[in-house]
Protein backbone atom coordinates (compact mmCIF):
# COMPACT_ATOMS: atom_id res chain seq x y z
CA UNK A 1 0.00 0.00 0.00
CA UNK A 2 3.09 2.44 0.86
CA UNK A 3 3.95 1.81 -2.88
CA UNK A 4 -0.03 3.31 -3.97
CA UNK A 5 0.48 6.07 -1.60
CA UNK A 6 4.40 7.21 -3.45
CA UNK A 7 2.72 6.98 -7.12
CA UNK A 8 -0.20 8.39 -5.65
CA UNK A 9 1.53 11.72 -4.48
CA UNK A 10 3.70 11.79 -7.20
CA UNK A 11 0.72 11.71 -9.94
CA UNK A 12 -1.12 14.47 -7.63
CA UNK A 13 1.98 16.53 -7.77
CA UNK A 14 2.49 16.05 -11.46
CA UNK A 15 -1.54 16.81 -11.98
CA UNK A 16 -0.90 19.73 -9.76
CA UNK A 17 1.92 21.32 -12.12
CA UNK A 18 -0.21 20.59 -14.98
CA UNK A 19 -3.50 22.36 -13.46
CA UNK A 20 -0.86 25.51 -13.22
CA UNK A 21 0.20 25.30 -16.33
CA UNK A 22 -2.89 25.58 -18.21
CA UNK A 23 -4.38 28.56 -15.24
CA UNK A 24 -1.30 30.55 -16.42
CA UNK A 25 -1.08 29.84 -20.05
CA UNK A 26 -4.57 29.17 -20.72
CA UNK A 27 -4.64 31.94 -23.50
CA UNK A 28 -1.20 31.08 -24.81
CA UNK A 29 -1.47 27.09 -25.34
CA UNK A 30 -3.29 25.47 -27.83
CA UNK A 31 -4.77 21.76 -26.64
CA UNK A 32 -4.92 19.16 -29.29
CA UNK A 33 -6.64 16.75 -26.98
CA UNK A 34 -9.76 19.52 -26.03
CA UNK A 35 -11.94 16.32 -26.80
CA UNK A 36 -10.92 14.81 -24.02
CA UNK A 37 -12.59 17.79 -22.07
CA UNK A 38 -15.95 16.08 -23.00
CA UNK A 39 -14.39 13.28 -20.26
CA UNK A 40 -15.15 15.83 -17.73
CA UNK A 41 -19.10 15.24 -17.04
CA UNK A 42 -18.42 11.92 -16.71
CA UNK A 43 -15.07 11.96 -14.78
CA UNK A 44 -17.01 14.61 -12.11
CA UNK A 45 -18.83 12.24 -10.45
CA UNK A 46 -15.98 10.62 -9.19
CA UNK A 47 -15.06 12.89 -6.61
CA UNK A 48 -18.58 13.72 -6.15
CA UNK A 49 -19.41 10.19 -5.28
CA UNK A 50 -15.96 10.19 -3.03
CA UNK A 51 -16.22 13.14 -1.48
CA UNK A 52 -19.74 11.91 -0.59
CA UNK A 53 -18.50 8.07 1.18
CA UNK A 54 -15.56 9.88 2.71
CA UNK A 55 -18.06 12.28 4.66
CA UNK A 56 -20.12 8.75 5.60
CA UNK A 57 -16.98 7.36 6.60
CA UNK A 58 -15.82 9.99 9.08
CA UNK A 59 -19.17 10.12 10.42
CA UNK A 60 -19.55 6.64 10.92
CA UNK A 61 -16.45 6.67 12.41
CA UNK A 62 -16.50 5.53 15.91
CA UNK A 63 -18.53 2.39 15.00
CA UNK A 64 -14.79 1.74 12.72
CA UNK A 65 -12.00 0.10 13.96
CA UNK A 66 -9.73 2.45 14.16
CA UNK A 67 -6.50 1.25 11.99
CA UNK A 68 -9.83 -0.13 9.51
CA UNK A 69 -11.05 3.77 9.54
CA UNK A 70 -6.86 5.19 9.07
CA UNK A 71 -6.37 3.18 5.95
CA UNK A 72 -9.60 3.72 4.05
CA UNK A 73 -9.79 7.51 4.93
CA UNK A 74 -6.58 8.00 3.73
CA UNK A 75 -6.74 5.37 0.52
CA UNK A 76 -10.10 7.60 -0.17
CA UNK A 77 -8.38 10.86 0.28
CA UNK A 78 -5.76 10.22 -2.46
CA UNK A 79 -8.61 8.92 -4.62
CA UNK A 80 -10.56 11.84 -4.00
CA UNK A 81 -7.92 14.66 -4.83
CA UNK A 82 -6.33 12.61 -7.68
CA UNK A 83 -9.65 12.36 -9.47
CA UNK A 84 -11.08 16.18 -8.35
CA UNK A 85 -7.22 16.91 -10.09
CA UNK A 86 -8.45 15.00 -13.15
CA UNK A 87 -12.04 16.90 -13.18
CA UNK A 88 -10.64 20.17 -12.86
CA UNK A 89 -7.96 19.39 -16.17
CA UNK A 90 -10.47 17.71 -18.19
CA UNK A 91 -12.81 20.59 -17.07
CA UNK A 92 -9.82 22.99 -18.79
CA UNK A 93 -10.09 20.95 -21.79
CA UNK A 94 -13.51 21.44 -22.25
CA UNK A 95 -13.69 25.11 -21.52
CA UNK A 96 -10.69 25.62 -24.34
CA UNK A 97 -13.37 24.11 -27.27
CA UNK A 98 -15.19 27.14 -26.90
CA UNK A 99 -19.43 28.00 -26.93
CA UNK A 100 -19.35 28.68 -23.15
CA UNK A 101 -20.41 31.97 -21.76
CA UNK A 102 -16.85 33.58 -20.36
CA UNK A 103 -18.57 34.72 -16.87
CA UNK A 104 -19.75 31.32 -16.08
CA UNK A 105 -16.47 29.22 -17.14
CA UNK A 106 -14.40 31.33 -15.06
CA UNK A 107 -16.62 31.07 -11.88
CA UNK A 108 -17.09 27.06 -12.58
CA UNK A 109 -13.07 26.85 -13.28
CA UNK A 110 -12.24 28.37 -10.27
CA UNK A 111 -14.58 26.85 -7.86
CA UNK A 112 -13.60 23.54 -9.56
CA UNK A 113 -9.80 24.71 -8.73
CA UNK A 114 -10.63 25.58 -5.37
CA UNK A 115 -12.33 22.52 -4.45
CA UNK A 116 -9.48 20.39 -5.97
CA UNK A 117 -6.51 22.64 -3.75
CA UNK A 118 -9.35 21.78 -0.81
CA UNK A 119 -8.80 18.60 -1.28
CA UNK A 120 -4.92 18.53 -1.52
CA UNK A 121 -4.78 20.80 1.33
CA UNK A 122 -6.53 18.00 3.56
CA UNK A 123 -4.86 15.16 2.17
CA UNK A 124 -1.94 17.44 3.23
CA UNK A 125 -2.69 18.36 6.74
CA UNK A 126 -4.05 14.94 7.20
CA UNK A 127 -0.84 13.48 6.04
CA UNK A 128 1.07 15.65 8.21
CA UNK A 129 -1.05 14.00 11.41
Amino acid sequence: MNKFFRLSTSLLIFLQGLILVLVLFTDKIHIPLAFLGRLHPLVLHVPIGFGVFLALIFVLKKWIDAQAFQEIFRFLLYLTSIFSAATAIFGMFLSSEGGYDLEQITFHQWAGLGVNWLYVIILFAYEKG
